[in-house]
């Protein structure tokens, strides 16, 4: 009986809550990492007519370690005050939106949007793809697998192993020569930019660069000290010479074992967790300008508009 009366007053709670008019509409963005952190921030930027609140799981970060239940035990137990008490909560990753029809069984009540593919997004172009990279996380793509051959049809889909990743951007520790070192062993990648030369080369210029100026402050009627000034520039030459050949030897084989796999070259990558989003633009510069990166941003941008009745935006204003 208890329980019945607790119920009838929550439901009226609910009910009086949702006649209110004069406040802004109410999302909560909820993840486990600097994922959510993104995605509040774009929603915010978009949607200046709703109150985004961030509810970030930093203490159960190890959200993929366990079962699916114990993930959705995790996600109720930080959204329970949230729970039908606001216009809509946003599972702001591709984890936790395997939970979406989770959520909603339980709670027919309130209102969810979870992180979407839409394989729209990835052929709305002149030339359709043939080779997609899909980044994420390993347990998200074993989830996820049967959903994005559906979106992405027939087309050769590449599945790089991620592993790690989403924790080393909440760290701020995937800097883009780590990017580069982990995509390169899979995939053709745009040049690198030019590097200064070797230290030995460096080095070896300076003593070449100050003999030649020691050399020009000697008097010309020496004829024996211009004699021996040439013959050290000459050895010292040869010597640098072949410092430069040694260290270029004992680095080509490395670079020969690399040269000879075989590497991908795809035409479209999709980014399938939104921690990823921190590095699109490190993964555009990495890849090529051939090379479209998506991450269906517009997609959840969309899907929230229409779960709050909102008219007018459509995700492609400006960015900061």
């Amino acid at each position: 009986m208890q329980l019945l009366i607790q119920g009838n007053n929550f439901a009226l709670h609910w009910f009086l809550w949702r006649l209110r008019g004069d406040e802004l509409k109410k999302v909560v963005v909820f993840d486990y990492g600097w994922g959510g952190e993104l995605v509040a921030d774009y929603l915010s930027r978009e949607l200046a007519v709703v109150e985004v609140v961030r509810v970030i799981d930093w203490g159960n970060a190890e959200y993929y370690s366990g079962s699916i239940d114990t993930m959705f035990d995790m996600a109720q137990k930080s959204l329970r005050k949230y729970l039908g008490l606001v216009d809509l909560i946003v599972l702001g990753g591709y984890g936790v939106s395997i939970l979406y029809d989770k959520f909603q069984e339980m709670y027919p009540y309130q209102c969810f949007v979870c992180m979407d593919v839409k394989g729209d997004r990835v052929f709305d172009v002149k030339t359709p793809p043939s080779k997609i990279a899909v980044l994420g996380e390993p347990f998200v793509l074993e989830c996820m697998t049967n959903i994005l051959r559906e979106e992405l049809g027939v087309s050769m889909l590449v599945f790089p192993d991620c592993d790690g990743w989403e924790k080393l951007i909440d760290r701020d520790l995937m800097s883009r020569e780590l990017l580069r070192s982990e995509l390169a062993w899979d995939f053709q990648l745009s040049k690198e930019r030019p590097v200064k030369k070797s230290r030995q080369t460096i080095k070896g210029a300076n003593k070449l660069d100050g003999l030649t100026r020691k050399q020009d402050k000697v008097k010309g009627n020496n004829s024996k000290d211009i004699l021996l000034a040439v013959r050290n520039l000459d050895r010292l030459t040869k010597k640098v010479k072949a410092e430069e050949q040694e260290w270029i030897a004992r680095r080509e084989p490395a670079y020969a074992r690399d040269n000879e796999r075989e590497k991908i070259s795809v035409d479209t990558v999709i980014l399938l967790s939104t921690h990823f989003w921190a590095i699109k633009s490190d993964l555009e510069e990495l890849f090529g300008w051939r090379v479209r990166v998506i991450d269906f941003r517009e997609v959840v941008l969309r899907n929230v508009c229409l779960a709050l009745r909102l008219r007018g935006v459509d995700g492609r204003r400006a960015k900061r």
